[in-house]
């Protein structure tokens, strides 16, 4: 029996860095799977061809962003280097890869280090794979 997946899981992710903090001081994500879709529409968006070589050359940085307004919705205990709070601001509802979302606002993703940033997508594409799998009977 196939069993059915939902777009409105999510899931809590911590950087492998603050993984080595107590747990009250890490950060936590909060993400949902991409949809069938989404990730289908990701992979259609990943390849572009070159008008001199006509080749299909890898277009990943703006796909990668679509992942993270897809799928970031949300942090706690995210923290600027004075330790302060940093509100997580969304543009308000917008559709995003074929669904409506409250993606994180530009100023949201920019402040989140390149190398968190990179752990995310890794884990947005990880956690959509799995729960892909998972909904198989």
């Amino acid at each position: 029996m196939a069993i059915a997946i939902s777009p409105r899981d999510q899931t809590e992710f911590v950087t492998k860095a603050d993984r080595e903090l107590p747990p009250e001081q890490r950060t936590v994500f909060l993400l949902r799977p991409l949809t069938n879709v989404q990730r289908k529409l990701i992979e259609d968006q990943s390849l572009v061809m070159d008008g001199a070589s006509g080749q299909a050359m890898p277009r990943m940085g703006s796909v990668k962003i679509e992942a993270v307004r897809a799928c970031l919705i949300g942090c706690r205990n995210f923290c600027d280097v004075d330790g302060s709070p940093v509100e997580f601001q969304t543009e308000g509802k917008r559709n995003v890869l074929g669904v409506n979302v409250e993606p994180p606002s530009p100023t949201s993703i920019n402040r989140l280090h390149p190398s968190d940033l990179a752990e995310i997508v890794d884990e947005i594409m990880a956690v959509s794979r799995t729960t892909v799998d998972e909904g198989k009977g």
